[in-house]
């Protein structure tokens, strides 16, 4: 099991993250070993967590904010503000874009992000996407291509309405645009390709969360995975989302902070079919998790 940390050392009182892998005999954990440590955090109280996953290709992925710090997003050698991609002790794979690079930290798969929630990949393509919070604009999907710049650094502004979102995505070299951008600000959180039988019409569909309204939403992309097509609200939770995840039940799950949710689909009254073919209804679970911060 690998674990993304918060830690707080009490020999310096130093508090900083890390990845931790834990060993287990049965349902009891004998070691662990951290395989990644990150430097100290700053004052600031938000944008220092993130997610772990690993990806089609065998790898642990991790989101890094960048401690509201704008500069870190974009130095090369710093962990901050990026998405990062190692083995699975924590050391960076030969084929990462800056692999052997002496000006480049060698575990960084993308840069130039700001405060990230999610990664998902998308089933049959393999591209990954990841959720990113905005300031008070602008919160994004974004498609990672390996080496590519996503433009968040210390030059951002918001103005309204911003199509497209040149205002926030315009540092460094070559800033890319996201797929879907939201102002004012949801808030989205952890993603997940959905790939029951539970809802046919939304197989290979981008579902995530958003913790300012609580929705669940559903993007469906082009079949290259490169744009979106239409953006659907599948369901609202009594309180702001945290993480969603595909269970190899073939059931969606989502979390609060309070609960966790399985969902199922719902029959629709008839009066409104001709608008919905479907609703989900939330099934109680009973597991808590703590809050994403956003400012």
């Amino acid at each position: 099991m690998y674990a993304y940390q918060t830690f707080i050392n009490s020999t310096d009182s130093t508090v900083y993250n890390r990845i931790v892998r834990i060993l287990a005999s049965g349902n009891t954990g004998v070691s662990s070993t951290v395989i990644l440590r990150m430097p100290p955090l700053s004052g600031a109280t938000n944008h220092n967590g993130g997610v772990i996953a690993f990806g089609p290709d065998g790898k642990l992925y991790a989101v890094v904010g960048e401690n509201a710090n704008t500069a870190f997003s974009q130095d090369h050698m710093s962990l901050l503000g990026k998405v990062l991609r190692m083995n699975t002790d924590g050391s960076p794979p030969p084929d990462n874009p800056f692999f052997g690079s002496l000006s480049w930290e060698n575990l960084i798969y993308t840069y130039g992000h700001r405060n990230m929630f999610g990664i998902a990949w998308h089933p049959t393509t393999g591209n990954a996407y990841v959720t990113e919070n905005g300031p008070t604009c602008n919160d994004e999907v974004n498609l990672l291509v390996p080496g590519d710049n996503y433009g968040w650094g210390s030059s951002q502004t918001c103005n309204s309405p911003p199509p497209p979102p040149t205002n926030t995505n315009r540092d460094g070299p070559n800033p890319v645009l996201p797929l879907a951008w939201w102002t004012p600000t949801i808030a989205p959180t952890n993603a997940a390709f959905f790939t029951g039988s539970l809802l046919p019409q939304s197989r290979n569909h981008m579902m995530f969360g958003a913790f300012n309204d609580g929705r669940l939403r559903e993007l469906a992309l082009t079949s290259d995975g490169t744009s979106v097509v239409n953006e659907t609200i599948l369901a609202t939770a009594p309180s702001g989302i945290l993480d969603v995840e595909m269970a190899r039940d073939g059931f969606l799950w989502v979390t609060t902070s309070s609960t966790i949710y399985r969902l199922e689909a719902a029959p629709v009254p008839a009066i409104v079919t001709s608008i919905l073919s479907f609703a989900v209804s939330f099934l109680i679970g009973t597991a808590v998790r703590l809050p994403p911060q956003k400012p």
